[in-house]
C-alpha cells in the first residue's frame, strides 16, 4: 500500500473516536470500488461495496485497510440501512490487531 495523505483526524487517537473512525480491510475490488465486512449489527458476514472514484480505487489491494466512519440505523436490534464516510487508507499505527476485519477500536 503506498502511503496517502492523512487527515489530521486520522492521525489523532482522540479525534479517530469521536469521528467513528474505523480501519476497514478491504475484501475485494469490484468496478465501483471496494468490498468490506459490515459490523455485526447487519448480521454474521454481510458485506458492502463502498464506490471510489477510479483514482482512488487504485490506491488499494486485497487485504490494505480503509478509513470509515459508518452512520446506521438500528430497528429491533438489527441494522437495515447505512451510509459511509470514506477518510482514505488506514495509517500503519491503526491498522487493527491481528490484522482482523473490522477494527475494535
Amino acid at each position: 500500500m503506498s502511503e496517502g495523505k492523512y487527515s489530521e483526524t486520522q492521525l489523532n487517537k482522540l479525534f479517530r473516536r469521536e469521528a467513528g473512525i474505523r480501519a476497514f480491510k478491504v475484501l475485494e475490488l469490484v468496478p465501483e470500488g471496494i468490498v468490506i465486512q459490515l459490523p455485526k449489527a447487519f448480521g454474521e458476514n454481510k458485506t458492502a461495496e463502498i464506490p471510489l472514484s477510479p483514482k482512488t480505487k487504485t490506491l488499494y489491494k486485497v487485504g490494505d485497510y480503509a478509513d470509515l466512519t459508518l452512520f446506521y440505523t438500528v430497528t429491533d436490534g438489527a441494522a437495515s440501512s447505512f451510509r459511509a464516510k470514506y477518510w482514505g487508507q488506514t495509517p500503519l499505527q491503526f491498522f487493527p490487531a491481528n490484522w482482523e476485519k473490522i477494527s475494535k477500536v
